[in-house]
């Protein structure tokens, strides 16, 4: 046989409204425990992305540095190709 629990709320009107009291309380501390748990995550998750953003930013930067050969030229300047040129022009055969 299993016992079985009761809940009976107090008859006296006093010990109901303190245990109003305090279950309104306890809402409201998990509530704001809540609150303040939940504004944590989302500062950690921003200080996450600021941390990523600035890494991959560092990151690039460095790159950037390494892409500059020994004369100091960058990559784009590198693609240019200079040089000289002349026309040739063939004579048609006069026959």
């Amino acid at each position: 046989m299993q016992a079985r629990l009761t809940y009976r709320s107090p008859s006296n009107p006093l010990l109901r409204l303190a245990a109003g009291a305090l279950a309104l309380i306890g809402l409201a501390t998990a509530a704001v425990l809540g609150l303040f748990l939940l504004a944590a995550l989302i500062g950690l998750g921003a200080l996450a992305g600021l941390l990523i953003y600035l890494r991959l930013w560092w990151l690039r930067r460095q790159m950037r540095r390494q892409d500059t050969d020994e004369q100091g030229a960058t990559h784009e300047e590198r693609v240019v190709i200079e040089g000289e040129y002349r026309e040739v022009h063939r004579q048609a055969d006069k026959s």
